[in-house]
């Protein structure tokens, strides 16, 4: 992971900026207490009440979509590429202010 200096970065940006980079890792913090949150908790889904909610004949789609849930893993993607891409973007633009 990416450590920011983050004194540095307010330091360095324009001061009509910086109360938006103030807020934008205020957000960013924010997202990612409720992304570790979430991350442990997986929705229980109970099958017997949609098979009572529906007629006898609709109950094998039930039975379809609860194999289906079953089977489902979540797929897990490396976002490293995408990081230094920003990364690089990031430090050509810093280049681009400070000079």
């Amino acid at each position: 992971m990416v450590k920011i200096n983050w004194t540095s970065v307010l330091q360095k940006c324009q001061p009509q900026a910086r109360q938006r980079i103030i807020d934008l890792r205020a957000r960013h913090e924010d997202l990612n207490r409720q992304l570790s949150e979430l991350r442990g908790q997986l929705p229980n889904i109970d099958w017997m009440q949609y098979r009572e909610a529906l007629r006898e004949s609709k109950t094998e789609q039930v039975d379809l979509l609860e194999a289906k849930a079953a089977q489902f893993k979540p797929r897990v993607q490396d976002i490293q590429p995408a990081l230094l891409l920003v990364e690089k973007e990031k430090q050509e633009k810093v280049r681009v202010v400070v000079f």
